[in-house]
């Protein structure tokens, strides 16, 4: 494995007010694990909280082991901690929680999350289509961080189950990148190799 690949990150976010439907004891218990319960069942930000770390951290691993599959209950979030356990693995987190949004990222390593390379970037959008809005974010945003021209970087389209990727004229860049969107939000997370 190379060294970039043992890199990762993700990132997840939940609009507060965004109206979801009622859930239901059963999507708590296939959801949450029993050392979770006590907490998600304090508040419905500490329930969502709980929910983007889970979809943070599959996102840092798929990037790391592509077979990877989403079973929310075998991701564990430790609010206390600010840590997720999958497979006997622990990762670091970086947890917000706001008036109108939860965000959460995740990284294959706890000091990717203090490191000045990681960048993070979210965004209301009122109506806009949330796909477009983010890459058009992480262009935005990235462009200026290189200080090159909007035009010269590109995203790969959407594509389920597929990683976002930053292109320069064409050319695939190596920085790591993770989207997410919700309701009203949008949120890039980014970190730049070397």
């Amino acid at each position: 494995m190379t060294p970039s690949a043992q890199l990762s990150v993700g990132n997840d976010l939940v609009d507060l007010n965004r109206r979801e439907p009622v859930l239901h004891q059963r999507f708590i218990e296939r959801v949450f694990s029993q050392s979770e319960m006590a907490a998600v069942e304090c508040s419905m930000a500490n329930l969502w909280l709980h929910w983007a770390a889970k979809e943070a951290a599959y996102k840092m691993i798929k990037r790391l082991e592509p077979e990877t599959v989403f079973s929310p209950v075998k991701f564990v979030f430790d609010s206390s901690l600010k840590t997720l356990t999958y497979n006997d693995n622990v990762y670091s987190c970086l947890c917000e929680i706001k008036p109108n949004y939860v965000h959460v990222v995740c990284a294959s390593q706890p000091e990717l999350l203090k490191s000045s390379a990681l960048h993070l970037w979210i965004n209301d959008i009122g109506d806009q289509d949330p796909s477009e809005a983010v890459r058009n974010l992480a262009v935005e945003r990235l462009a200026a961080l290189l200080n090159i021209s909007n035009k010269q970087l590109s995203v790969s389209p959407p594509a389920r189950g597929m990683l976002p990727h930053i292109f320069l004229a064409g050319s695939k860049m190596e920085h790591l990148l993770s989207f997410s969107h919700h309701g009203r939000f949008v949120a890039c997370c980014c970190y730049l190799m070397n």
